[in-house]
């Protein structure tokens, strides 16, 4: 090793390994950031609070595989499950399904986009009930309808309950992107 390079012997605890620095070595900051992460999402699993992850998106069926794995959340795809509900909604309007997909693609200052959104919020009361009612901490992806339907605001809502109602379970979003910004 070069100057600065840790010991061959693995830099690790008295034991000769374990991969964690000894004493007097300071933790690179790609592991100082991991652990801090770590501990965020402990205390988001455990304290049932919001997280909102950015990831980029190559990285995250692995990230999404790996937080499911590691912590006891369940997932559930904001897309799938506001879908769901639309789908509910329309059957029970009589509207067919294909009719409502023709509206998503239609001119957002069209007839047929504004029934659209009148359809979104009125799926989003039964969505928001779901996830404000799980039994155990929430993994949240696939976001983007959310965001295309403009109903962004429930993110908001389940937030603001985190800080100020006992009863929720919490809540990390995992959200794919390629830049750094507040969301």
């Amino acid at each position: 090793g070069g100057a600065g390079a840790p010991p061959r012997g693995g830099g690790g605890a008295a034991d000769g390994g374990g991969g964690e620095p000894g004493p007097g070595v300071a933790p690179s900051p790609e592991v100082e950031a991991a652990c801090a992460l770590e501990a965020r999402l402990q205390q988001a699993v455990t304290a049932h609070r919001f997280l909102v992850l950015t990831v980029a998106p190559k990285h995250l069926l692995r990230a999404e595989a790996e937080l499911v794995q590691r912590f006891p959340v369940t997932r559930i795809s904001l897309e799938a499950l506001l879908i769901e509900e639309m789908k509910a909604i329309a059957a029970a309007a009589g509207a067919k399904w294909d009719v409502v997909l023709k509206a998503d693609a239609a001119a957002h200052d069209s007839t047929d986009w504004r029934r659209l959104q009148l359809l979104v919020r009125q799926a989003m009361p039964a969505v928001e009930c779901a996830l404000l009612t799980a039994e155990q901490p929430v993994l949240l992806v696939y976001p983007g309808l959310l965001a295309r339907y403009d109903q962004m605001s429930l993110l908001e809502t389940l937030r603001d309950a985190c800080s100020q109602r006992h009863d929720v379970p919490g809540y990390i979003v995992l959200v794919a992107s390629d830049a750094q910004r507040p969301l």
